[in-house]
């Protein structure tokens, strides 16, 4: 016998009839099912396997009410984009700054346009020239901000440390011979020396007292090295250390700067080993040979200085035994001697009148106490030496208090009635105590 057939009332009539599901339960028609699900028909359509039981379907007021939702998120969305971005340009916009660098072709003396928005109202740079202009109005709808006017400065610009190596003077072929280690100084054939080759000019006739500072241990820090290039007063001479890296480097960033430079000159001392001078050092006996080769490989780490700088050379100058060697080869090279603070027999005075070696002694350490009242009352010191004697002689490190100090006391120098001078400008002027 045939199954019965089944139907489901629809807003359309009847139904085609449906295929017995296993186990003998009707399955609804797949085909009606799908037709009153897309049509909203309020009527429920027989779920598969549920034994007749009926299940609703949406209606097509809730699928208007969704479609609006959607709508109206999306308009909300759109407005908020548009109206919300004037709004915030309405309050406080944070300062903006816009750098016009010059052409990379620009000289060292070019300067940098540098616009500041009015809103910042912080002060123009020092020494720098401001006129305010109206600038057009920009709205950026993206959410940018709003430019009333600007405020434009010319500032000079402060040359890199690269850019200083590239202003160095080349050395002189006339004062230079090429070494086995590198480039040596010498006499020129017209007599010229180093040291007034490479001397900072120094004004000739000023009968006032005279200060000179020598800054050493230059190139060992690099931070340290191109703050004293950059803040120490210009007649501050700097002593390289021909152990740091890239020692002609730092000679190069010195003199591109004007400065007046030394080759500082390790030799052991009195308080080897506890003060080690590295293995590169002077021997400083005349016991030991090999000195002069020592001094010949480290006068050709780099060149352009007047002179040499040993402040712990005590060990060496004590006797002439001793110091002959290095004062001569320094001699016949047309260089200078700086020394450190005699203490007790020294034979540099006698020796430097016999080989005509222009030499200077130092009076003190100005930072030998790192703080800000001892350097102060040393710098003092020096300038009391200097009324007394015509001359004096400072040393000191890079540290950062020992450049701000000495930067500052450099200003009112002059109004105090004492010069400040490079190295070149007191050697062979003092009175040897």
């Amino acid at each position: 016998m045939a199954p019965a057939l089944s139907s489901a009332k629809s807003g359309r009539g009847e139904a085609p009839a449906s295929v017995p599901a296993a186990g003998g339960e009707e399955a609804g028609n797949p085909w009606q099912e799908a037709e009153d699900l897309f049509r909203g028909n309020d009527d429920v359509a027989l779920e598969p396997g549920t034994g007749g039981a009926r299940q609703a379907g949406p209606s097509a007021p809730s699928w208007a009410l969704f479609v609006a939702a959607t709508a109206g998120i999306a308009v909300t969305l759109g407005l908020g984009v548009w109206v919300l971005p004037p709004l915030w340009q309405a309050g406080d916009v944070p300062p903006s700054v816009v750098l016009e660098l010059p052409e990379p072709s620009a000289t060292a003396d070019a300067v940098a346009a540098v616009a500041i928005d009015v809103s910042d109202q912080a002060a123009p740079p020092a020494g720098a020239t401001v006129a305010l202009e109206p600038g057009p109005v920009v709205v950026d709808r993206g959410g940018g901000v709003t430019i009333a006017a600007v405020a434009r400065s010319t500032a000079a610009t402060e040359p890199s440390l690269a850019a200083l190596v590239r202003r160095a003077p080349p050395l002189d072929p006339a004062v230079t011979e090429d070494g086995r280690d590198g480039p040596l100084p010498r006499i020129a054939d017209d007599g010229r020396t180093p040291l007034a080759v490479y001397a900072r000019p120094t004004p000739a006739g000023d009968a006032r007292p005279r200060v000179a500072l020598v800054v050493a241990d230059i190139g060992l820090s690099a931070v340290a090295s191109e703050a004293a290039i950059r803040r120490l007063p210009a007649d501050v001479t700097l002593a390289i250390d021909p152990y740091a890296d890239d020692a002609a480097m730092w000679a190069a960033a010195a003199r591109g700067g004007g400065r007046e430079i030394l080759m500082a000159l390790p030799t052991r001392s009195y308080a080897f080993p506890f003060r080690d001078p590295g293995p590169a050092a002077l021997q400083a006996s005349a016991a030991a040979s090999g000195d002069d080769d020592r001094l010949m490989r480290l006068m050709a780490q780099f060149g352009g200085y007047v002179g040499v700088f040993n402040p712990f050379g005590q060990r060496l100058e004590a006797t002439e035994e001793s110091l002959r060697p290095i004062a001569g080869i320094l001699g016949d090279r047309g260089l200078s001697y700086i020394g450190g603070m005699g203490a007790g027999a020294t034979a540099l005075p006698a020796l430097a009148r016999d080989l005509r070696l222009p030499v200077a002694a130092a009076d003190l350490w100005i930072d030998a106490t790192p703080a800000a009242e001892s350097i102060g009352e040393a710098l003092a010191s020096l300038e009391e030496i200097a009324r007394q004697r015509g001359v004096a002689v400072g040393m000191g490190r890079p540290l950062p208090l020992t450049i701000d100090r000495v930067a500052e006391w450099a200003k009112g120098l002059e109004e105090r009635g004492v010069v400040l001078v490079p190295i070149s400008g007191v050697v062979g002027l003092q009175v040897h105590r």
